[in-house]
């Protein structure tokens, strides 16, 4: 479906919809594949796009997929330059948040200050539940969850479990948009950081359910660790041995998809326990 919405959406010259139906196809190329490069192309094929079409929103959104290739690659530095490139071309809309990409690649290089001020500065737009709100306020309060959780600020997680909650809830959205975090995952860091243990298990459940049945392969490793932090925050008899066993799947998994700065982060976290 998502081949036959480009071609119409080509053919029309709706780009919004191309875009859209581009980044369906391409869901389900990288969820039951993860191979980094196929973002990379797809991002490349963005960018060539909007250099036809003239179009600054698009190769926002070329140079965010450029972006995610290179996180995932463990390009780090690669992808803050891409992201911000991103963020300078994106412009106005409800539909975006490029910010969100800059905090939360701040907050995985450990620039702490920068990533909190970016926080601070998108707190204003983060949907207020029960209001109507865009994708844009959806996704920056989604991109605060896991940043605060990498930040170690665990009193900004708690604070948005209702936020999550709503969002699956209400929205109706499984995933984060831009790069395919599940929603129950994220609903898991906050539950976990509000002390409610058994509810974060639930939502940790669900999110290794989802990555498989979607199929979005690359949510496993991710669910996996941030669980595995959840157990050593608990603390429960035996909740070590559960991380240490899930930090050994998940480090298997990050090398398999060519990931090797998470691969390195879930070992400095197995070595904590």
């Amino acid at each position: 479906h998502g081949t036959e919405g480009e071609e119409l959406a080509h053919r029309l010259g709706n780009w919004s919809a191309f875009a859209f139906a581009e980044q369906a196809r391409g869901f389900r190329d990288i969820g039951g594949t993860p191979a980094n490069d196929t973002l990379e192309r797809r991002g490349r094929h963005a960018l060539e796009l909007a250099g036809d079409m003239g179009f600054p929103w698009l190769a926002s959104v070329g140079h965010a997929r450029l972006g995610l290739a290179a996180f995932w690659r463990g390009n780090w530095v690669d992808a803050l330059a891409e992201f911000e490139r991103a963020a300078d071309l994106e412009g106005g809309g409800a539909v975006g948040g490029q910010s969100g990409r800059l905090l939360l690649i701040h907050a995985y290089l450990g620039h702490q200050d920068t990533a909190l001020d970016l926080i601070d500065r998108a707190r204003s737009q983060f949907p207020i539940v029960g209001r109507p709100a865009s994708a844009r306020s959806w996704n920056l309060a989604a991109t605060a969850v896991e940043a605060f959780r990498l930040l170690g600020d665990t009193e900004g997680v708690a604070a948005l479990y209702p936020t999550m909650s709503a969002l699956a809830d209400i929205s109706g959205s499984v995933m984060r948009a831009w790069d395919f975090r599940l929603v129950a995952t994220l609903q898991a860091m906050a539950a976990g950081c509000q002390g409610e243990w058994d509810a974060a298990e639930a939502h940790f459940a669900d999110a290794l359910r989802q990555s498989k049945a979607l199929p979005m392969l690359r949510e496993e490793p991710e669910a996996q660790r941030f669980f595995a932090q959840m157990l050593i925050d608990r603390d429960r008899p035996g909740d070590r041995a559960r991380a240490e066993m899930l930090l050994e799947t998940a480090c298997e998994s990050y090398t398999a998809f060519g990931m090797p700065q998470h691969a390195a982060l879930t070992r400095e976290l197995a070595s904590t326990i």
